[in-house]
C-alpha cells in the first residue's frame, strides 16, 4: 500500500475487521493502484496456510472543502455497495 500511494497512506482501524487507508490528494489512479495492492495481497496464496480471503473495497474522493464526515460517508456508503454485490471489485466515488 506505501508503494502504491507514493508513501503517503495511513490506516485506521474502524470497528471490527473495517479499516479505513487514507492517502491525502490521491487521484482516483492512486486509489485504484492501492486497491489492487490490498486485493492482490489479501488473495495471495501461501504454500505453508493455505485459505481462501476476500475483501471489499469502498473509497471516496474528496471534494474541495469537503467535511471529513461527509466524505467518510461517501466512501462507507461505497463500501455497501461493494460488499452487496462480492467479487465485483473495488467501488471509488468522485464528487459531483
Amino acid at each position: 500500500v506505501q508503494d502504491a500511494s507514493g508513501g503517503r497512506a495511513w490506516l485506521a482501524r474502524l470497528a471490527g475487521a473495517d479499516l479505513f487507508i487514507g492517502v491525502p490528494r490521491a487521484r482516483r489512479a492512486e486509489l485504484e493502484a492501492v486497491a489492487e495492492a490490498i486485493t492482490s495481497t489479501v488473495g495471495a496464496e501461501t504454500e505453508r496456510h493455505p485459505m481462501l480471503l476476500g475483501v471489499d473495497i469502498g473509497g471516496a474522493i474528496a471534494a474541495a472543502d469537503e467535511a471529513a464526515g461527509v466524505l467518510l460517508r461517501r466512501a462507507h456508503i461505497a463500501l455497501v455497495d461493494a460488499r452487496a454485490e462480492p467479487g465485483s471489485g473495488p467501488r471509488i466515488v468522485v464528487p459531483g
